[in-house]
Formats: C-alpha cells, structure tokens, sequence
C-alpha cells in the first residue's frame, strides 16, 4: 500500500559510501515512525562467487499494518470520572502516511469530538500541515484557596463551578527540524462560551465570543518515553494574537512556554527538572487564561499541591522538581514511586508578580504499569510563606488542604 516516495524519504543510507551502522538504525527508528510498519529489518544479500565485480545489495524488508484503526478506551481520575475514548482514523491514506479520521472522549464533566487529517511530511520534504474540525466541552471547580497554621484540616472554601465550550475549525502548516522538532504556524477560528454552572457569589468573569486567532509555535522532543521519560527533554514556544468578533480593535495577545529535562541518576532512578511560564493581555477571555493545578492536563498546567484549575490567570509561572525511583521489586504490578516539589502561581495583572506571592507544593507518588495502562495515586500539600499581618517584615509558614489524586488508564 505505501507508497515509494513515502519509503525513500526516511531512509539515510549513503549508497555511494561505506554501510554506516548509525545510517541504518537511523533508517529503521524513522519506517517505524512512519506509523505504517508492524515490522522494519534490514539484510544483506548474499553474492556469489563470480560476482565480484558487483556491489552488495542491502534489502529492507516491510510488513505494514492495517491502514484502518479503530482504538477504545477507558480512563478514570478523581476529578472527571470515568472517561470514554474512541478513535477511528486511516492511518496510512493512498500509501502517503497521512492520516484521517476522528475521535471522541465522552465523560461526566467533559465532551470532545476532533475530526482530523494530518500529512506528517509532504512528499519528500520536511514540510508538514494539519486540519481539524473539533468540539471541546469541560466542566472545572474553582476555589478560593486559604492557609492556616494548621497541617490537617479543610482550609479552603467557596468552590464555584464553571463550563468552557468551544467548536470551531484550526489549521496549520510548517517543518520538521531534524527527527524530533517542528516550527508550525497555525490559523483558529472558534467560537468560545464559559459560562457559570454553580456559584457562591463572585467568582470569574464569563464570555460568549467568536474568535479568530493566528499563531506559531516551536517544539523539541527527544524524551524517550513520553508518558514516563528517563533521558530526553521536551521544550515548547507558543505566541498566539487573536480577535474576538473579527474586530482589529479587540485583539489581544499570548506567549507561552515549557522545558522539561530528564536526568538519569542510575538505572533506576530519574531526576525531572521543569518549569513553564505564560503571559498575555489583560483582556483575555475566561475561555483562554492560563490554568494551573493537578497532575496535568490539556486543560491545566501541572501543580502537585493544587487540584485541576484552582489557579486561573492571565499571566502564569511555574517551576517543578520530581525524583523517580522504579524499584526491582514489584508490588502487584511494575512499581515506580515519585517525589514532588513545584513552586508557582497565577496573577492576572503583571504588576502583581511577585516572589513573595509564590505557592509550594509537594508530593508523593505510586505508580503502577497495570495491563489497563498507568495507575497513579499522589497524596499532596500546598504551602506558603505568608506575611504576618502584626508584622510586615517576617513570614510563618502556612499550609492548604491536602489533595489526593488517583487515575487509572492513559490521559488522551
């Protein structure tokens, strides 16, 4: 089914020199990437003896995968219950490795529904482009987050609820850099609703706007393993200028960015490093603020400490520190246990950056490779050093509620 074009473009053996062994396994990690290949090996044929005016022939042998896919799946956490994936795409369309098709997640608190097709390189060059019809509907508690002197306890109190809709169309087109990087500018257009499901009184602002947004955006992965990486980074820019109504008079304005590096301390033992940042326009609908809080989501940066979208704002930091240790032993399953600790915060004004402002947190957790995918379960605590309000100049130590998380089966 695949096409010639689609197979010589990842291969980099120099045919006119000497077999290089980095060209070959280079050649085979990129068939493999393609999507299109269950197996990739590469033989030598073998002359005879009167052919030795001749030059060896290096054979790769493909077995392809089915071109139509259909994927299920199941995924349960503490804040969106159970989840419902279903993905049905081709994978490899006319032989070119591009794909189409859609999928959907269905849960309690959150709808999506993307309808995609994507050409990860366009004939033998770099260049790649992508398009997608999509609907994306979630539910988020947000509290008014308090410390206190005491460790135990409920601090935090007045929890609204919140709903962020959004439908409409994204388009975009760039190249690759190498194997693992890609600069892509990209064109949205979407109407977003965030609206007040529940309220106590106060609480954040909500929209209904239609918007048109461009933006360009960098991206490096060498990470190993995406989900539990044990060498590699990840690096991430993102500037987006967007309108509300098509009205050159109400535009405002994102950047955005994240690095993550892993250190390996041994063979069974990771240090990951990371810290993200977000600044944008005062005038930034609901719809598009910067969250943070959670384990990570597509919905909210990481902050072990924090539950999912505790922290909305328009200006966003954050940096984050986690040990992991993956013990020969296994208890039930292969066992990885984590350590935590993170600092940040949201403002929604830059003029209220500060140091001083800054919110701790800190955690544990266990990790198990179940056949079902990953299980999680972290027990966390928020901290700050709070100013004394008899005196200014010194700080005590004040904590938040502790939080706990659990999931089970892969994020999607």
């Amino acid at each position: 089914i695949t096409g010639i074009t689609s197979i010589k473009r990842e291969i980099k053996i120099d045919t006119t020199q000497a077999l290089r062994l980095k060209s070959a396994e280079e050649s085979i990690d990129n068939l493999y990437d393609t999507g299109a290949f269950a197996n990739v090996s590469l033989s030598s044929e073998t002359l005879r003896a009167t052919d030795v005016s001749k030059q060896p022939i290096l054979r790769f042998s493909l077995e392809e995968k089915p071109p139509s896919v259909l994927r299920l799946g199941l995924r349960y956490d503490e804040t969106n219950n159970a989840q419902f994936l279903l993905d049905f795409r081709n994978e490899n369309l006319g032989g070119t490795t591009s794909s189409l098709g859609g999928w959907l997640k269905e849960g309690k608190r959150n709808n999506l529904v993307n309808m995609e097709f994507n050409i990860p390189r366009i004939g033998s060059t770099h260049l790649t482009m992508s398009s997608r019809l999509f609907y994306d509907e979630h539910l988020f508690d947000n509290r008014v987050i308090s410390f206190s002197k005491s460790l135990f306890g409920f601090h935090s109190t007045g929890s609204n609820s919140y709903g962020i809709q959004k439908y409409g169309v994204s388009s975009g087109f760039g190249t690759r850099i190498n194997k693992n990087g890609k600069v892509i500018v990209d064109m949205t257009f979407q109407n977003a609703i965030s609206y007040a499901e529940q309220t106590n009184g106060g609480g954040l602002t909500t929209s209904n706007i239609n918007m048109f947004s461009v933006g360009s955006q960098f991206t490096l992965d060498s990470r190993n393993n995406p989900l539990t990486p044990t060498s590699g980074s990840y690096t991430n820019f993102r500037y987006t200028n967007s309108s509300g109504s098509l009205n050159v008079h109400d535009i405002f304005w994102q950047i955005s960015g994240n690095h993550e590096g892993n250190l390996p301390l041994g063979p069974k033992t990771t240090l990951q490093y990371s810290g993200l940042f977000g600044l944008s326009s005062n005038t930034v609908p609901l719809s598009e603020k910067f969250f943070l809080g959670g384990p990570g989501t597509s919905y909210s940066q990481q902050f072990i400490g924090l539950k999912e979208n505790d922290l909305p704002g328009n200006n966003i930091g954050a940096a984050g520190i986690h040990l992991r240790y993956s013990p020969s032993f296994a208890l039930l399953f292969p066992t990885s246990i984590v350590l935590h600790y993170n600092v940040g915060n949201a403002w929604d004004d830059k003029d209220d950056i500060s140091v001083g402002h800054l919110i701790h947190g800190a955690g544990t957790s266990l990790i198990w490779d179940t056949p079902l995918g990953p299980a999680r379960f972290t027990v966390s605590k928020a901290f700050a050093f709070l100013k004394n309000t008899a005196n200014n100049d010194s700080s005590s130590l004040r904590f938040s509620d502790s939080i706990f998380y659990f999931s089970l089966g892969h994020d999607f």
